[in-house]
């Protein structure tokens, strides 16, 4: 048996595929990461609260992004034979399992928020700041788990560039949010880790807006 195909068109969708699902990965990670850049240079504590606080979030991520890669994997066969039904009910599990993540993680975060910090740090002016990211960064748990299994359900029906500019969107609206309202400009409060965490939000909020208005009315 043949390790390797000489059609091209097969070579040319996969890797198409793979760029476009590799820049989105990388976009959706970056959402993160600019929140650290741009909290770093208004102050220290500040910049290890936020991390801390994010450290939550990359368990979430972890977590759904496994079961979104089940989602994946289960429809792509379907998707194969063309069984729509069967793909249906497995993104509505994807999705009942993003509830359901998403709400513990908010839960958790609501009620413990000072025990849960303090198991990654005991710095009291990093907790302060931490506290105050986290209590904006909980409200988007649920649709940042919900946009993974949107996306995710996207990829397994070989729709991927979609993914990638919803997340450069998200990635655009979050560092303009961020610019001001971390540092006060054009008339915003200066909020420092709360301003973060308000513009992370605003982002979620779009991102999860924009997937479902597409998967309701255009897919």
């Amino acid at each position: 048996m043949a390790l390797m195909t000489k059609d091209r068109e097969f070579y040319k969708s996969f890797f198409t595929m793979v760029f476009f699902i590799a820049l989105q990965n990388l976009i959706v990670q970056s959402v993160n990461l600019a929140d650290n850049v741009m909290i770093g240079a208004y102050s220290e504590p500040a910049l290890s609260g936020v991390a801390i606080v994010n450290q939550i979030q990359f368990l979430l991520t972890m977590l759904i992004n496994g079961a979104g890669e089940g989602v994946v994997v289960l429809s792509a066969q379907y998707w194969g034979q063309k069984n729509t039904l069967s793909i249906k009910k497995i993104i509505g599990s994807g999705v009942y399992l993003a509830l359901g993540l998403g709400l513990l993680f908010t839960l958790a975060t609501s009620l413990f928020p000072r025990p849960i910090l303090l198991l990654l740090t005991a710095d009291e002016a990093v907790i302060a700041e931490g506290l105050q990211y986290l209590a904006v960064m909980r409200f988007s748990y649920v649709l940042s788990c919900l946009s993974i299994i949107f996306l995710s359900s996207m990829r397994s029906i070989e729709n991927v560039r979609i993914g990638t500019v919803v997340s450069f969107s998200t990635l655009l609206v979050n560092v303009c949010l961020n610019y001001v309202l971390i540092f006060g400009k054009v008339g915003a409060p200066r909020l420092g880790a709360a301003g973060a965490a308000l513009a992370t939000l605003a982002a979620r909020v779009l991102e999860f807006l924009i997937l479902l208005s597409y998967m309701l009315f255009v897919e």
